[in-house]
C-alpha cells in the first residue's frame, strides 16, 4: 500500500494542495487505486509550540501507527521531509529549495525549515520537479545525484484555448473603458513575495506607458500592499494602468487568461512555474524571465529577459503587443510545448521510482 502524507491540517499552502489534488486526479486516470492519505493532525487552536508539536511529534508518530513496515510512504511536500524518517519505505517530493537562496524566513523559522528540508536525506529517493531544482538539491544538501529524479509537473488541460466575450470579461472586473478604448491588458498570476520580482514589471509598464503605448496590467493573486508596492505605482505614475483583481476562481483565471494580450512572469526564481503552462495552454503569448528553472518549462513557447532588465521585458512585450506575426507564432509554440507535460507522465514516473 502507498500513503501520501500531506501537508498538516492548518497549512494554508495552496501550491501544495493543488499538488495533491493532481497527482489523485492523475491516479485515477491511469488507473492505480492502492493508495491511501494520510489524514494529517487537525490543529484546532494553534500556537507556535502546539504547530511545530503537531509537526515533529504527533505526525511522525501518526505515521509510525499507521503504516505497516512493508509499506510505502510518499511526502508531498520537501518542507516535511522530516516525515520520512518516520517509515524505512519513503520518497518524497522537492518543489524547490528557494529559502536557501532568497529567503523571505528569518531566526528559528528559517533554522526550522532548513533542518526539515534537510531531513530528505533519510528518503530511498527524491522526486524533484525541475532539472534546476535537482541541481540545487544536490549542490545545497549534498544529496548524491542518484538519489534524485527529475519528474516535471504536468499541465492542467482545463487551461486550453476557447473563444470568450472579451468585452463582456472585462466589464465583469470593471475593466471595459480600458478595453474600449484599445488598451493592451498585461497579466501576471501570483504572490508578491520578494522573487516573483513585482518592481521589474511595474517599472516595464512604467516604460510602455512614457513610449505612448496604453497599457494595463492585470494582477491577479495577492493584493498589492501599501507599504511595498503602491507607493513605487505612484511614484512611476502608472496608478491608472494597474488593475488588481486579488485571487480569482478557477473560471474566473481562465477567462483573464484568455481574455488579454500578455502574461509576464518576470519571477527571479521558482521551482516549476505553473502559470507558464497555464498561460501557454489558454493561448496567452508570454515573456518570462530568463531564470532558474523558466527556460526548462517555457521552451520556445515563450520570449526572455534577463530578470532584472525592466528595459528587456518591456521590450518583449512590446514585440507580442504590436507584431501579430510574434504573437500568432508564440500562441502556437505555446500551445505545442505544453504536450510534454502530463500529469499521467508524472505519476507513473513517481510510482516507478516507489516500486
Amino acid at each position: 500500500m502507498l500513503y501520501l502524507a500531506p501537508n498538516l491540517g492548518d497549512d494554508r499552502s495552496l501550491s501544495m494542495k493543488l499538488y495533491l489534488d493532481d497527482l489523485v486526479s492523475a491516479f485515477s486516470v491511469i488507473g492505480f487505486t492502492d493508495f491511501r492519505i494520510i489524514v494529517p493532525p487537525t490543529i484546532g487552536n494553534p500556537g507556535r509550540f502546539r504547530i511545530q508539536w503537531e509537526r515533529y511529534v504527533t505526525f511522525p508518530k501518526l505515521i509510525s501507527k499507521t503504516l505497516a513496515r512493508e509499506d510505502r510512504l510518499h511526502v508531498i511536500d520537501h518542507s516535511y521531509g522530516h516525515l520520512c524518517a518516520a517509515q524505512p519505505k519513503s520518497t518524497v517530493t522537492c518543489h524547490d529549495i528557494a529559502e536557501y537562496r532568497l529567503t523571505e524566513l528569518r531566526g528559528y523559522q528559517l533554522a526550522l525549515w532548513k533542518k526539515r528540508v534537510r531531513d530528505m536525506r533519510h528518503a530511498s529517493l527524491i522526486t524533484a520537479i525541475s532539472s534546476n531544482t535537482k541541481h540545487d538539491i544536490i549542490d545545497l544538501l549534498g544529496i548524491p545525484d542518484e538519489r534524485v529524479v527529475v519528474n516535471h509537473y504536468g499541465h492542467d488541460t482545463r487551461f486550453s484555448p476557447a473563444t470568450v466575450d472579451k468585452m463582456q470579461v472585462w466589464d465583469a472586473f470593471g475593466l471595459s473603458d480600458e478595453f474600449a478604448r484599445g488598451a493592451y491588458m498585461i497579466l501576471h498570476v501570483g504572490s508578491n513575495i520578494h522573487r516573483k520580482n513585482i518592481p521589474v514589471l511595474l517599472s516595464a509598464i512604467a516604460i510602455l506607458k512614457r513610449s505612448g503605448m496604453d497599457v494595463c496590467l492585470v494582477k491577479v493573486g495577492d493584493r498589492l500592499s501599501e507599504s511595498k508596492f503602491l507607493g513605487m505605482i505612484r511614484s512611476l505614475g502608472i496608478s491608472d494602468c494597474v488593475k488588481d483583481l486579488g485571487s480569482l476562481s478557477l473560471d474566473q483565471l481562465l477567462t483573464v487568461y484568455r481574455a488579454v494580450h500578455a502574461f509576464s512572469f518576470p519571477s527571479t526564481y521558482e521551482g516549476f512555474g505553473r502559470p507558464i503552462l497555464e498561460a501557454q495552454g489558454c493561448g496567452c503569448p508570454s515573456v518570462i524571465a530568463s531564470s532558474s528553472c523558466l527556460a526548462e518549462v517555457g521552451g520556445d513557447g515563450s520570449l526572455y529577459h534577463d530578470p532584472v532588465d525592466s528595459e528587456g521585458l518591456a521590450s518583449q512585450l512590446r514585440n507580442i503587443l504590436t507584431d501579430p506575426e510574434t504573437s500568432a507564432s508564440l500562441r502556437e509554440k505555446g500551445l505545442r510545448n505544453v504536450k510534454r507535460f502530463s500529469w499521467e507522465k508524472h505519476a507513473r514516473l513517481l510510482l516507478e521510482t516507489l516500486s
